[in-house]
């Protein structure tokens, strides 16, 4: 079987590693796939002169398409004629499984791409070669199954070893055998079961002398952030060299170290918004030529009795128009009436019967959309496009059913609802409030525009 010539488009390389950060100098590296390519190209007598890159891990696995993003590219390329060959080092750095597989060779066939992975030539149009391909998918897919199963192996017996094992493990990362350590003191496996938290190990002075300086750092300092902040500037030492410290790590170690102050918990942000515009208030200034869009945060005015919203990125960008802030009574009375437009027209048990229908239709539209797309005849910007749209009506439905049991707001007098209750209502009715270049409100953004009055 000879290959028939190849449409008009570039030669491309597809290339995708085993883990996430192989640095390691086998055949799976990237700089090793680019040579490999490279020279198989040149015997062609073509040039690559594009690269599809980014996937990794089990990304060629079952039930991990996210992660494919380059390989969802390239075949909305090779869809579109782009593509007269495609490179790559092995069938299975293109696909583990045979339905990408076929999904990519389909592409070709219509477009008249060849493929180059290795050695080897595959050209779609030709019947004669879907045999083999479809041999070497399933040899793949055979693979990674028994892998999985292997590596499921190996945790579940770390996880058992870890729950028996009397000896403290990890000194060296489970990497004894490759500096040759001898010492019997400690497990030479990779588990954390018995280790000595952080400054409690007197064979470590110089954690010992870290944690007291941390434990002085948090008596003088408000947060877990500040406190990290001040190790990062007087280089304090941790267990991993030239890692920064960061406030998780902060809080972790003070806790093990029975801290009593860090026992009040995280200090900090509060665990819902208590301003009654908070994340509603789109920014309409500019900043670099292009409007802001920002989402402006609220704090309070020096006197403290009143509250302002400002754009942050005005404190990290000069060039940001003025004004940046804007008072909470400014934006009151707006958004007052606004929200006096919206009107539900039927009851409650009318809207749930309606919304039931409506997202059973939406579902099987869903499922049509995904099934056009595996198929080959949307690509992935107009999938994405009319999922997109899909999840806006779904969104809208949730919006209408969560305003059915809503109170009529009490803005004024003795029941006046805090502005805690007034967020959460307003945040189920309005999606985003846009202000204007001298941050006066313009428009609004209603969850379900249907539900507002014209």
């Amino acid at each position: 079987m000879m290959p028939r010539t190849p449409n008009t488009g570039q030669a491309v390389e597809y290339l995708r590693r085993s883990v996430e950060r192989d640095k390691s100098a086998d055949k799976d590296r990237g700089a090793g796939q680019r040579a490999a390519n490279a020279e198989q190209a040149a015997r062609d007598g073509v040039t690559i002169t594009r690269t599809f890159a980014g996937d990794w891990g089990t990304s060629g696995g079952r039930g991990a398409r996210a992660k494919r993003a380059a390989m969802a590219d390239l075949i909305d390329a090779v869809r579109a004629g782009e593509v007269s060959r495609v490179y790559c080092h092995t069938t299975d750095r293109l696909a583990r499984d045979v339905e990408y597989g076929m999904t990519l060779w389909n592409a070709c066939k219509d477009a008249g791409t060849i493929l180059r992975p290795g050695s080897q030539t595959f050209d779609p149009r030709d019947p004669g070669y879907l045999t083999l391909w479809a041999v070497l998918l399933s040899q793949a897919e055979e693979d990674l199954d028994r892998i999985t199963a292997k590596n499921q192996d190996a945790q579940d017996f770390g996880h058992d070893h870890a729950a028996t094992c009397p000896l403290p493990g990890r000194p060296h990362r489970g990497r004894c055998h490759l500096i040759g350590c001898t010492d019997t003191s400690h497990c030479p496996l990779s588990h954390k079961r018995g280790r000595v938290p952080y400054g409690q190990d007197p064979s470590h002075p110089e954690e010992v002398a870290a944690l007291a300086r941390l434990v002085a750092l948090w008596s003088e300092r408000p947060t877990y952030l500040a406190v990290a902040k001040a190790a990062n500037a007087e280089h304090l030492p941790n267990r991993f060299p030239g890692a920064a410290w960061h406030a998780g790590s902060v809080s972790r170690i003070l806790r093990h170290a029975n801290v009593a102050s860090a026992a009040k918990g995280r200090r900090g942000a509060r665990a819902k918004a208590t301003r009654t515009y908070a994340g509603l208030l789109r920014c309409g200034g500019t900043i670099a030529g292009r409007t802001c869009g920002a989402i402006l945060t609220s704090q309070p005015r020096p006197d403290g009795r009143n509250i302002s919203y400002l754009c942050r990125a005005a404190h990290n960008d000069a060039t940001h128009s003025r004004p940046y802030s804007i008072s909470e009574r400014y934006i009151e009375p707006w958004v007052r009436a606004e929200v006096a437009r919206m009107e539900l027209e039927a009851d409650a048990v009318t809207i749930a019967t309606d919304n039931a229908a409506e997202r059973a239709s939406l579902a099987a539209k869903r499922a049509r959309w995904i099934e056009q797309y595996g198929e080959g005849l949307i690509d992935r910007a107009e999938r994405d496009r009319r999922l997109a749209a899909v999840d806006a009506q779904l969104a809208a439905l949730g919006a209408t059913e969560a305003l059915i049991e809503v109170p009529e707001i009490v803005w004024d007098g003795p029941g006046r609802w805090t502005p805690a209750d007034l967020n959460a209502v307003l945040r189920r009715i309005l999606a985003s409030v846009t202000l204007g270049p001298d941050l006066r409100p313009l428009s609004a953004e209603w969850w379900n525009p249907a539900l507002r009055r014209g």
